[in-house]
């Protein structure tokens, strides 16, 4: 066992010893500890986890993969034989005239509703590749839930640029905002907000 085995499994412990539980937006609390570093001595070994099965040539690939900003199309894995993001239920394909299709492995909705906290929201696959909603902004919609909650006004307004497909607004409008005003480019994303 190396030395990074090692201290991650010592930080495995600290974790279940000291860590407090937190919940988070996918509704399956994680246990946190703050502030853990890890030092690596390069030149003695390379921090790669061995207390599970590693294909290195695999995880290497998929490295470069990322790196080189290809992540979007699983070809250039599959190329290389790496097997690991072969099971997708949908394949955007760019068309070169602008646009694009998709391709479903097995048959999908048109559209579907997904929850996030109380607030929920209409997905669909588009031709220009977007679902409807950008879940890393989750953390936006908590601040702005919070600060209209916590504010102490009841007088609250919100201009919302670049609304999209308006999860931030139905997140200011759950909060109690007195006013949103939602505001997009897009005339069709419009209309999606306001389903």
């Amino acid at each position: 066992m190396s030395q990074w085995d090692k201290d991650y499994l010592d930080l495995c412990r600290r974790i279940l010893s000291e860590g407090v539980e937190v919940e988070n937006r996918t509704g399956i609390n994680t246990i946190k500890v703050p502030s853990h570093h890890f030092h690596f001595d390069l030149s003695k070994e390379f921090p790669i986890l061995t207390t599970k099965q590693l294909f290195i040539r695999q995880a290497v690939l998929e490295m470069l993969w990322i790196y080189q900003a290809q992540s979007n199309d699983v070809r250039w894995l599959q190329e290389r034989d790496v097997k690991i993001w072969n099971e997708w239920d949908a394949w955007y394909h760019r068309s070169n005239k602008g646009g694009g299709n998709w391709e479903f492995k097995k048959a999908l909705p048109s559209e579907w509703k997904i929850h996030y906290k109380d607030l929920t929201f209409k997905v669909s696959p588009t031709n220009f590749k977007h679902t409807g909603i950008f879940p890393e902004q989750a953390t936006n919609w908590d601040y702005v839930m919070e600060k209209i909650k916590t504010d102490g006004r009841n007088d609250f307004r919100v201009l919302n640029l670049f609304a999209y497909t308006g999860c931030a607004t139905m997140a200011a409008s759950f909060a109690g905002a007195s006013e949103v005003v939602h505001v997009d480019a897009s005339k069709g994303m419009i209309e999606w907000a306001k389903e």
